[in-house]
């Protein structure tokens, strides 16, 4: 049973659907998090709603990572893709830890600046994308042509 869950779970996370998919939320993500930015800069306050999109990607992000681990084993942490293993294992806290403090609504002036620090891990993330994106070969040609068309500019 664990060798099949664990086939199912490579099977899905190496495959190129799932990497777009993740990519696909990871840019969600990160246009949700300039929305809210803006929201809040005019407001003062975030809404119902982006906390719940926020919730239901923290839950995506965790169970993503689950998955994961549970695809590569041991090799997710220390593996020759080591270090992006760990930036996700951060992001993902830093993420759970954003939540769990906004859901307390603590405020004080130091943990203003944590909770400020844990929502630029939020924008870090989508540093995954260059992770998911390099293993599209038709991204990396598009990405190839326009670095070649600013060149000649």
């Amino acid at each position: 049973c664990w060798y099949a869950s664990r086939h199912l779970a490579q099977s899905i996370v190496r495959s190129t659907c799932f990497d777009i998919l993740c990519g696909t939320v990871i840019i969600t993500n990160a246009i949700l998090i300039g929305a809210e930015t803006d929201y809040m800069a005019a407001h003062h306050r975030t809404t119902a709603f982006f906390k719940m999109i926020t919730a239901t990607l923290n839950i995506w992000y965790v169970n993503e990572l689950l998955l994961r681990i549970l695809a590569d084993g041991a090799s997710f942490f220390f593996g020759s893709e080591w270090r992006w293993s760990w930036l996700d294992i951060t992001l993902v806290m830093a993420s759970i830890a954003d939540m769990v403090m906004d859901t307390l609504e603590v405020s004080d002036a130091a943990t203003e600046r944590a909770v400020s620090t844990v929502r630029l891990f939020r924008v870090i993330r989508t540093l995954r994308l260059v992770r998911v994106l390099r293993y599209v070969r038709e991204f990396r040609k598009i990405v190839f042509s326009l670095a070649t068309s600013v060149q000649t500019l």
